[in-house]
């Protein structure tokens, strides 16, 4: 399981040239937020670094880097409770699922709130972070 120590400082993680120190910041922040530290298997982190690396390349201003920023810290906190997850319910591995339902519709029709309506019934599996 990857776990990253928290800390007081909670500065914006994209600022600085040092990749793995932005990494460990966003993960910092993640912690603070959810207060989960288990991100699960670390095979996420090399494509996560190119991610960064071309967000500092790209990035015009700190408003773009802060969306960033925040869409990493959402990602890494829906991980961290997925692994939550797993770990409380452990029998989700020999799950199979036989008739999986699928919502798909073009942009503003309600598919959100239909899928968020749904994840309440316990025999459905919500998203989270969409």
């Amino acid at each position: 399981m990857s776990t990253f120590p928290t800390s007081a400082t909670h500065s914006n993680a994209l600022a600085t040239p040092d990749v793995d120190a932005e990494i460990r910041v966003v993960h910092e922040e993640a912690t603070h937020r959810s207060g989960l530290s288990e991100f699960g298997p670390q095979d996420y982190l090399p494509p996560m670094r190119m991610l960064v690396q071309e967000i500092n390349k790209i990035a015009r201003c700190e408003a773009g880097k802060n969306f960033w920023r925040e869409e990493l810290i959402g990602t890494l906190m829906a991980r961290a409770a997925r692994e939550k997850r797993w770990k409380e319910y452990p029998d989700w591995q020999g799950k199979k699922i036989s008739k999986p339902l699928i919502i798909c519709g073009l942009p503003r029709t309600g598919t959100t709130a239909l899928h968020k309506v749904m994840s309440i019934d316990p025999q459905f599996q919500g998203l989270e972070n969409w």
